[in-house]
This record gives C-alpha cells, sequence and structure tokens, in this order.
C-alpha cells in the first residue's frame, strides 16, 4: 500500500518598518486557476462578493454572474427588458436585509429580487454627476442602509424614504468642498463608517450631520491615496496606501508603516495596492499591483512574497492582481488585470518544494514515475525514473543516490526505465521495468529476485506491468496490459 507523505523596528513618531528582506515562495502554496472561468460571461473581473446563502457573484465588465460552486448563472442586460440588469459594465455588489442584491453598473444601480429573479432599475440622472461613474467599493452598513463610493461625488447611499440614491455630502470642517475619487468606505465594528478620498485623505461620516468630517489617524497625520479599508481580527485597522501598508490602533492611537514593494523581488514602477483580507491563522495577505501577493505574519514579522515562475504551474498566475477577496470557507479569490481568476486554500498544509538535480540520459529529461517511502528511513523516498532506475533521495541532505539493480540478462536503456514500484511491509521494493518483468530487491541485503509470472506460458501475447500496489495483508497486485 502506498503512503501518503506530509510533507526592524525603528522607532520614531510614527512606527517605521523596515524589511530587509522579503522570502520567495511561491512554491510553498498550490494556486489553482479558477476551472469554471470559461462558464463566466466575461474573465475580467471587477468584484467578488459572498452572499448569506454562500453563492459566490462575480461581477465583470461583460455581465453579472453566479456561482455556486458547480454552475454559472449569468444575467446581463437585454435590450427592451427593464427587468434584466440595468448594464452590462456590472463593478459592485452588495445584499440587503432582505437578501436582495444590489448592483452598481455603468450609470445605473440594479436591485435583485431574488423572489423573481429580476431587477429594478435605479437612475442616477437626479444626481449632478459629470459623466457615467466608477463604483469602488459597496457596504451594508449596521443600520441596514446600503452605501457605494463612487469616481466623482464621493458616497452615495440609498434613501428608502426617496425610494432613490443620495449624495452625502462634506462638512466645513474640511479644506476642500468636493470630493474626489472614492476608493473605500468601510464600518468598522464600532460603528465608525470611513471613506478614503484619494485627494483628500480619510473621512468619517459624523451621524448628527450627515456629512463627512476629515480623519487623522495622529495628530497631523493624514494620509492620501488610500485604496483599502480593512479591519483586522484583532481590531487593527488596516490602509492600503499608495506604496505603504498602514497599520492603526484606534485604542492606542499608535500607526505603523509597512512599506513592501521596497525589498520586492520584481522590479517595477507600480506600487498601488489592490486587496487585503486576514487568514484564520491572522496572517494578512496583500496583493500588489505587479508585484503579486504578500502573506505577512501576524507578528508582523515573516513576509513572503508570491510571484509568477513560468516554471511552476502552481505558482499564482500573473503579477498584475486587481482584486483579492476571501469567501466564508476560507478561500482566496483573485483577479487580475489582464483576465482571469485563481484561488488558494491558506488553510491546507503547504507544499514543500524538492527540486532533484538529475543528469539527463541520451538527452532525454528524466521523467519521475513512482514514489514509495524507504522501508529504512522515514527521511528517504524511493523513485522510480524513465532513464536513472531507482533513486534514493534523503529529503533531509537533499542527496540523491542510484540503487544498483542492474541486471547482466537486461539490456541496460531497458532496465533504467521503471513502470511502477512499491513497497511492502517487509522493507522489499517491488518494481516493473520496460521488458514487463516484475522484480524484488531488498533494500537491506541489496538482492535482486526475479518473479516469474505464471502466465508466461499460457499467452502467446507479451505483457507489460503498468501499476503495483500493496494490499494490508501484505499481497502484491499488479496491473497488466496485453500487447498483441
Amino acid at each position: 500500500m502506498k503512503k501518503k507523505f506530509q510533507l526592524t523596528i525603528k522607532l520614531i513618531i510614527i512606527t517605521l518598518i523596515l524589511l530587509s528582506s522579503i522570502n520567495i515562495a511561491q512554491s510553498n502554496y498550490h494556486f489553482k486557476k479558477f476551472s469554471d472561468v470559461e462558464k463566466l460571461s466575461n474573465n475580467q473581473v471587477t468584484d467578488f462578493f459572498q452572499d448569506s446563502y454562500g453563492f459566490m457573484w462575480i461581477a465583470t465588465d461583460d455581465g453579472l454572474n453566479r456561482y455556486d460552486g458547480r454552475s454559472v448563472k449569468i444575467y446581463k442586460n437585454i435590450q427592451g427588458d427593464d427587468e434584466s440588469l440595468p448594464d452590462n459594465d456590472a463593478m459592485q455588489v452588495i445584499e440587503d436585509q432582505d437578501k436582495n442584491i444590489w448592483v452598481a453598473c455603468y450609470n445605473a444601480i440594479g436591485k435583485l429580487d431574488r423572489k423573481t429573479d429580476k431587477f429594478r432599475k435605479y437612475s442616477l440622472d437626479h444626481l449632478s454627476f459629470k459623466s457615467p461613474p466608477t463604483f469602488y467599493s459597496a457596504i451594508l452598513d449596521n443600520q441596514g442602509r446600503i452605501w457605494f463610493s463612487t469616481s466623482e461625488l464621493g458616497l452615495i447611499r440609498y434613501d428608502e424614504a426617496s425610494d432613490q440614491f443620495v449624495n452625502i455630502g462634506l462638512s466645513e470642517l474640511n479644506e476642500k468642498n468636493m470630493w474626489g475619487e472614492v476608493h473605500a468606505v468601510s464600518q468598522l465594528r464600532n460603528g465608525l463608517i470611513l471613506a478614503a478620498d484619494a485627494s483628500d485623505g480619510l473621512k468619517a461620516y459624523n451621524t448628527a450631520t450627515d456629512k463627512f468630517d476629515p480623519f487623522y489617524l495622529k495628530p497631523n497625520y493624514h494620509p492620501e491615496t488610500i485604496y483599502h479599508i480593512y479591519e483586522g481580527s484583532a481590531g487593527s485597522v488596516w490602509f492600503c496606501s499608495n506604496g505603504i501598508l498602514i497599520k492603526y490602533s484606534p485604542t492606542q492611537y499608535s500607526v505603523k508603516e509597512i512599506n513592501l514593494v521596497e525589498n520586492s523581488k520584481i522590479n517595477s514602477g507600480y506600487s498601488n495596492h489592490t486587496g487585503i483580507v486576514e487568514d484564520t491563522q491572522g496572517n494578512l495577505w496583500v496583493g500588489v499591483y505587479t508585484h503579486g501577493l504578500f502573506k505577512i505574519d501576524k507578528q508582523l514579522r515573516q513576509f513572503d512574497q508570491y510571484v509568477n515562475n513560468p516554471g511552476n504551474l502552481h505558482s499564482i498566475p500573473d503579477n498584475k492582481l486587481n482584486k483579492v477577496f476571501q469567501d466564508k470557507y476560507g478561500i482566496i479569490w483573485l483577479a487580475f488585470i489582464d483576465g482571469g481568476i485563481a484561488q488558494i486554500d491558506p488553510n491546507s498544509n503547504p507544499f514543500d518544494l524538492y527540486e532533484i538535480n538529475l543528469a539527463k540520459k541520451n538527452n532525454n529529461q528524466t521523467i519521475i514515475r513512482s514514489i514509495a517511502p524507504s522501508p529504512v528511513n522515514e527521511s528517504e523516498l524511493i523513485i522510480g525514473t524513465n532513464s536513472d532506475g531507482i533513486l534514493s533521495y534523503d529529503l533531509k541532505l537533499n542527496r540523491v543516490t542510484t540503487l544498483d539493480t542492474k541486471d547482466a540478462s537486461i539490456k541496460k536503456d531497458s532496465n533504467n526505465y521503471v513502470n511502477d514500484l512499491a513497497v511492502d511491509y517487509q522493507g522489499n521494493i517491488w518494481y516493473s521495468i520496460n521488458n514487463s518483468q516484475l522484480k524484488k530487491y531488498n533494500i537491506t541485503t541489496k538482492k535482486i529476485e526475479i518473479i516469474e509470472s505464471p502466465h508466461n506460458n499460457k499467452t502467446a501475447q507479451p505483457f507489460r506491468i503498468f501499476s503495483i500496489d500493496i494490499s494490508p495483508d501484505n499481497k502484491i497486485w499488479d496491473l497488466i496490459k496485453l500487447w498483441g
């Protein structure tokens, strides 16, 4: 039976964390390309959202998609149908208290009634947009109100009394009386609603005036160009700025800055952060455009960078991240500027990658055909190859040795081609080679025994062994194919 393997801080007024090094560790996790991406209406993703039923809503440049884990339902605008999606350019998705889905589209907002599966269109023509806005983020606040952040008028909010969206303005305390682009809006657990104005920093919602006031993390500290606001499980609030990740403690009024790009392994002039989430272990995952994905442990001591490696199919597919989202099951969803979706499960055991350097035989690439545990050393693997015979690989020493399984009666080339192997409970290695024979190799005595098949004289057709397995009662099972 084949076994499975499990395989500094510098203090000033603001604490600045200088990263002396960032580890490239993309081989430790399996980045999986979203297998159902071809079912989507478009692969240019603008937003991810998971509703209270567990459905994933994927907004794209050409339609809205509801994904149930197996199938995709596509919502698109149908010309002449006022109950279809208002526009195919879907940007943001949010769910209200009545389970309705709200979608911010090009120059309109739609509300999907889950009972009828039809949309109601909310026009924005009464608002003073100079051009159709871009929608950057959305929230449902603790009073059940829907908010969207926009590229021109700051924040708009659905007003139930007038049954339309209204613009929420700035108070007189602000130096500027007009909003810039608001990339993020978020409500903290203490009820405070924060908005990030790209041209004038953070704003806090004042419930008494129904307007937004300036918000300072510390006296005279008012960072601009914030793209994302995220509250961690420990109460810290994280702000993704242009090139800087900011950690803010609302109770201690302390600020820490982390420059991820400064020591990035990617040479790029871009530094805008594209998303941040926290996994169940307290690690932060931060996307930075053209720099891939960063993982930061909760002690802020370990920084790993995951970048695309063309030679590793399990690495992150692209460094140009557009969106980072974590669903209720802990799966992190990644969207890319050039299209496509990838997923990573941070709760799965990371893979350890072992590179085995082998000399090529006859200019052919060596292929590992089978792996089994060593019967004498827990840190060793027994590996069957297509050209190097059977190898013993020491995981601790990163050392490869070739087992002497040569048989003078067998041609050299065929003797080195191992179809499959397995290790029994007595420590014998059972293997098959290209000439169909089954052999038993005692790793202690290094003796080889050729096992003659009882069917050799019962058929004129030669046969080839494809697979070997050991059952719990220590019986050897072979899968063979007759050649004719």
